[in-house]
């Protein structure tokens, strides 16, 4: 999988994954990492996110060693899938609420 930037400064992770079962994982607006599931993972409406810790299976249980040790400064939800331009887009800017396909967006420097 992806691996994560240590080196103590700002960066931009996002992740997508469409009805295809292409999940893609980009850092700083570039494509790190690509893998197709066959079928597509199921992504219930009553799934839960969780962020800064890795799930050791789907549905699995966690690790208290493997938890983000790092601070957020904002968060986006989409109901599409976006292209590497349009990640790039608003890399550095936060996205206008009436953005297509924008679901929820969560300021933490607030």
């Amino acid at each position: 999988g992806p691996s994560i930037t240590l080196d103590r400064a700002w960066h931009h992770y996002a992740a997508t994954h469409d009805s295809e079962g292409l999940f893609c994982f980009y850092i700083d607006g570039e494509l790190r990492y690509n893998s197709t599931t066959k079928p597509p993972l199921p992504f219930p409406a009553d799934a839960m996110i969780v962020l800064g810790q890795s799930m050791n299976a789907y549905m699995g249980s966690f690790d208290p060693l493997q938890a983000w040790m790092g601070h957020l400064d904002e968060l986006r939800l989409w109901n599409t899938t976006r292209s590497a331009t349009e990640i790039r887009q608003y890399i550095n800017a936060t996205a206008p609420e009436d953005t297509p396909g924008l679901v929820v967006q969560w300021h933490f420097n607030d």
